[in-house]
């Protein structure tokens, strides 16, 4: 793994979440950051979007996926170059902005028109031409995460987003353009961008050969998180025949949803008339 290219990663992460005012010994309200989910920024046409997992961002309907409504109170998290963070209001970002989602509603993703202030935001981007194309994937490659990790990143200690960056690989190909990763996620994880490992070794499906120092998907971004799969078992009472306790555990294997969903989004005529009225005003 090249650094420069994963820290330039690293720092295309946001977190989202809220701040709650809590009565402090001294009489005094301090601002008490919740976060629970994760975000990222690339860029089309010089326009800066923030995409997550919609359910980050709204309350949906869990078997439909319909959005019920959106979440008031949330917050985006951004690095400065000052060395402070940013917030910015997702309840301002209403006010002026329409939220992109997906047509069909199973879709996990939500696209946000997110203004960089590119002179003090610590912050990059990436472009469309990051993208890979869920077609040239298949099962056993590897790839890695960067994120919001619970129990870890606290903005009031770190006072930065320092997310966490872990690793898995690709365990199953779904029909639907979603895969399953061997990669453990967990609440606050959603929204995280999944890349391609760096590899200086690829079998190349055209002449089936191994070719070396010809990787050209490495770094790429494939999908986004949507949650952790897991795993119930339900305790029966020997008395009544009755269900009495259910167990839950985490797998291990983790759903993510190709970037094709994104680009369907992107694609739609709505999100079309947004660029140009955007890029006209530049």
């Amino acid at each position: 793994m090249n650094k420069e290219l994963l820290e330039n990663i690293k720092k295309t992460i946001v977190f989202i979440g809220y701040m709650q005012n809590q009565l402090m010994d001294d009489g005094k309200n301090k601002a008490k950051i919740k976060l629970s989910g994760t975000g990222f920024i690339f860029q089309l046409n010089k326009v800066f979007f923030l995409a997550t997992a919609k359910h980050v961002i709204a309350e949906v309907d869990p078997k439909t996926g319909k959005v019920m409504k959106e979440k008031p109170g949330l917050f985006v998290f951004n690095n400065m170059k000052n060395g402070s963070v940013r917030f910015s209001s997702i309840d301002e970002l209403k006010k002026s902005y329409k939220f992109f989602y997906h047509t069909n509603d199973k879709v996990d993703i939500t696209i946000i028109p997110f203004p960089l202030n590119v002179t003090d935001d610590d912050v990059k981007v990436f472009a469309e031409d990051m993208f890979v194309d869920g077609g040239n994937l298949y099962e056993t490659y590897d790839v890695f995460f960067a994120s919001y990790q619970p129990g870890i990143s606290d903005l009031a200690i770190d006072s930065k987003i320092i997310p966490i960056v872990r690793k898995g690989s690709i365990a199953r190909m779904n029909s639907n353009k979603s895969l399953y990763i061997d990669g453990s996620a967990f609440p606050g994880n959603s929204g995280s961008p999944v890349f391609v490992m760096p590899s200086p070794i690829r079998y190349s499906s055209n002449n089936n050969s191994i070719s070396f120092g010809d990787d050209t998907i490495g770094g790429k971004f494939i999908g986004i998180i949507s949650q952790y799969t897991p795993y119930t078992e339900v305790a029966i009472s020997q008395q009544t025949g009755r269900p009495r306790v259910i167990f839950e555990e985490n797998t291990g294997l983790s759903l993510v949803w190709l970037n094709d969903y994104l680009k369907e989004i992107m694609q739609t005529k709505e999100f079309s008339d947004f660029i140009l009225s955007q890029t006209s005003k530049k």
